[in-house]
């Protein structure tokens, strides 16, 4: 498996951070960036962030997929048909791509999240794993800490591991803690430490390989 932090490109104070707890891998989420050119600059862009990224010892694993809000289509105005372009090709190209196995989204959903983890993984269908889990139903619920939350975290990373993933895992929302900024709710660092330490302790004690 490859630890992984979400690592936006101007965020590089976090670059540092997370080379120092041991993460070598980067989910990085592009739309504020992408959403400012044309499809045809994407490729030659890719490759500069990636070579930015790699410069400061991080292999970008898996960019997310934030949706944009369309608002050339809506509003008619210039730049109208690319947008669509795009959402075509986007739809054209679902039959070849896997899911990010969010497990807490599927839980609140009633599901059993341990069959789905085999079920998808034996297709190789998932692509990268969100860990972190959440108290309650899906109309009223809570993000917890990695570890005190109602899922066996170590048995789903013992499962990942039964079904041959080896892409990266990060561990997504923390909460902010004493003397954190909450501007970003979800994404301060000091509980992503924490995670990841946490997540590095349970693969070592079931002799799972991390990179």
């Amino acid at each position: 498996m490859k630890l992984a932090l979400m690592l936006r490109p101007e965020d590089k104070d976090r670059w540092v951070l997370a080379r120092q707890i041991g993460v070598n891998h980067a989910i990085v989420s592009l739309s504020s960036v992408l959403d400012k050119i044309t499809r045809d600059e994407y490729l030659d862009t890719l490759r500069q962030i990636k070579a930015t990224y790699e410069e400061s010892g991080l292999t970008i694993a898996g960019v997310e997929s934030h949706p944009v809000a369309a608002e050339k289509i809506k509003l008619g105005v210039p730049g109208r048909d690319e947008e669509i372009a795009n959402y075509c090709a986007v739809i054209e190209a679902l039959g070849k791509v896997g899911i990010p196995m969010c497990c807490y989204n599927f839980k609140l959903m009633g599901d059993d999240i341990q069959s789905l983890v085999r079920e998808f993984g034996k297709q190789d269908k998932i692509f990268f794993v969100h860990l972190r889990d959440v108290q309650g139903t899906r109309e009223r619920f809570r993000e917890t800490f990695h570890d005190n939350g109602p899922t066996d975290m170590a048995e789903m990373l013992r499962l990942y591991h039964e079904v041959g993933f080896l892409g990266p895992i990060r561990p997504y929302h923390a909460p902010t803690l004493a003397d954190e900024s909450n501007q970003r709710p979800g994404y301060a660092m000091q509980g992503k430490v924490f995670a990841i330490g946490y997540m590095k302790g349970i693969a070592e004690a079931l002799n799972i390989s991390v990179i």
